[in-house]
């Protein structure tokens, strides 16, 4: 064993190399200088936590209320029977063993409170109003307008939440209802109407309290409260599953040596997440009146959907094929989806499709020209053209970084499960898209601890929010117009990197100004704002 887990990791090494190497080729032919913006270090950053009253008392107030979530996370739907839900989870311990018994509530015993549904409602909803907004011209203007824009944008996206929210739970309250689904025993003492409704009613309530929650976390707390919340359970879900590991072990199934190669690799491959999550490509725009603009693009900008989306396609043949109960093209399908290299190839065109595709939907090339002509910078005809072109190019550089990323991701899990001989249960945990999204938080509060660090230092002691704009790009350039007119500015970015695309009602930009300069910096960008719109 131990000679094969040596030749593994020299056949890992080496694959390791080539794809550095490929990407080194990569990133020369297509001149992609992407740098990492950071001002502070994390050194600074922690001692500014620890010397600021004020960021003790929003993480404070931010750890207080993702507790009371995880508490009353565990308050069961009005119908459960409490008896029978105790014996079923016995029964599951004793037919199916320790380890499962550990994973169960992970998958489903948390389906059974009243938070059950989380915040999925919320965030497909948000993924469907960008979707949309590909067919519905006035919902694209809105995903590209502004603070008014974005105002609509979250009205329609909380209608439709509610919406979802009472269809899911609907979906959720026949599901408890059958046996089926739990061996053979009835949770539901009364799965009739009534039980439909207060269902529908405790579920939808509590995705908007969890909105609030969220809501609360952004304003008064440290991070993105949306973020926070969708990771506050993977901590637990990754402790589980490192204890599965370690049950395992005890029994004989893993050696020792392969957890801890998996706990090293897992350190590595948490810093190279970071690594590219804080990779930004900055391209300059100089104005007539002689003003450089910078403008930032990242690898975050379509979150994590190409990853979900190539894997649902993947699957839709097979989904209609069962759908149609065609047993030839079922064996057919399921003979092909059983190849791993035709699994991975297809997968591997899809994320790469998707991730361009995606990026149509939440970026145009005209965006930044009008957004620069919409504050009154000017350009020759000749500047005016090379800014659509050159930020479209930029894009594209960004975009195949981004799809390399996604790719790797992907195949992670499976080539750490044949490497080390890892069950693909642990390693999609370990090694998965979760841990993307858990680093890309931490990132982002790093961002907004450096704004902080800006802000506290800057020496202005009453700073006040101006304007919210809908992406990164807006707020440089909003920054910068305010600047250009003698007003100092900073920007707290409150995204959701990697977990949702840009331009969702997820993120935010808040543009601060000194509280006295707060009326005049917003009626400089409102009044911009109108000259546009007329």
């Amino acid at each position: 064993m131990e000679e094969n887990i040596l030749r593994g990791l020299v056949i890992a090494g080496l694959l390791i190399f080539v794809i550095v190497q490929i990407l080194r080729l990569v990133f020369k032919k297509y001149s992609l200088a992407l740098t990492r913006q950071q001002k502070y270090s994390l050194k600074d950053l922690f001692k500014l936590i620890v010397n600021n009253s004020d960021l003790k008392k929003r993480i404070g107030i931010t750890i207080a209320i993702l507790v009371f979530l995880h508490i009353a996370s565990r308050i069961p739907l009005p119908g459960i029977d409490a008896s029978i839900l105790e014996k079923f989870f016995s029964n599951l311990l004793r037919t199916q063993g320790k380890a499962a018994a550990v994973l169960f509530p992970q998958k489903g015993l948390e389906r059974l409170t009243i938070f059950g549904l989380g915040l999925m409602p919320f965030l497909s909803s948000c993924i469907l109003i960008q979707i949309c907004s590909i067919f519905i011209a006035p919902l694209r203007r809105y995903s590209f307008g502004g603070e008014k824009g974005r105002y609509l944008v979250s009205k329609y996206t909380l209608i439709l939440t509610i919406v979802m929210a009472m269809i899911q739970s609907f979906l959720m309250s026949l599901w408890l209802g059958n046996p089926n689904n739990f061996h053979g025993f009835m949770l539901v003492s009364d799965p009739g109407i009534v039980f439909q409704v207060v269902t529908i009613l405790t579920m939808t309530a509590a995705v908007i309290i969890l909105l609030l929650a969220a809501n609360l976390i952004s304003s008064y707390g440290l991070g993105n409260g949306i973020a926070l919340i969708v990771i506050s359970q993977f901590p637990s879900s990754l402790i589980q599953n490192f204890y599965r590991m370690y049950v395992e072990m005890q029994t004989g199934v893993l050696p020792l040596i392969v957890i801890i190669l998996s706990v090293a690799i897992f350190l590595l491959f948490i810093y190279g997440i970071f690594y590219v999550t804080r990779l930004t490509k900055t391209i300059s725009i100089k104005t007539n009146n002689s003003t450089e603009i910078f403008i930032p693009f990242r690898p975050t900008l379509v979150g994590n959907e190409p990853l979900g989306w190539a894997m649902a396609l993947f699957l839709l043949p097979a989904t209609i094929a069962a759908i149609s109960h065609q047993p030839a093209a079922q064996h057919f399908l399921s003979q092909l989806m059983g190849n791993r290299l035709f699994y991975w190839i297809i997968s591997i065109c899809l994320i790469a499709l998707l991730t361009f595709l995606y990026a149509l939907i939440v970026f145009d090339p005209k965006y930044i020209k009008n957004l620069l002509s919409k504050y009154g910078y000017s350009f020759s005809s000749n500047t005016a053209d090379s800014v659509e072109e050159s930020s479209g190019e930029d894009m594209t550089r960004v975009l195949i970084v981004t799809a390399l990323f996604f790719i790797g991701i992907f195949l992670m899990p499976y080539l750490i499960g044949l490497l080390l001989k890892i069950p693909y249960y642990g390693t999609k945990i370990i090694f998965g898209a979760s841990v993307v999204i858990v680093i890309g938080v931490f990132s982002d509060i790093i961002a907004q601890l450096s704004f902080f660090k800006e802000k506290y230092s800057s020496g202005i002691e009453n700073w006040n929010i101006c304007y919210v704009a809908f992406d990164e790009i807006e707020a440089e350039i909003t920054k910068t117009f305010l600047e250009d007119k003698g007003i100092t500015a900073l920007i707290e970015p409150l995204r959701f990197s990697w977990g949702m695309p840009i331009r969702t009602m997820v993120d935010q930009y808040r543009i601060y100004v000194a509280a006295d300069n707060k009326e005049k910096a917003r009626s400089l960008i409102l009044e911009e704002n109108n000259n546009d719109a007329n």
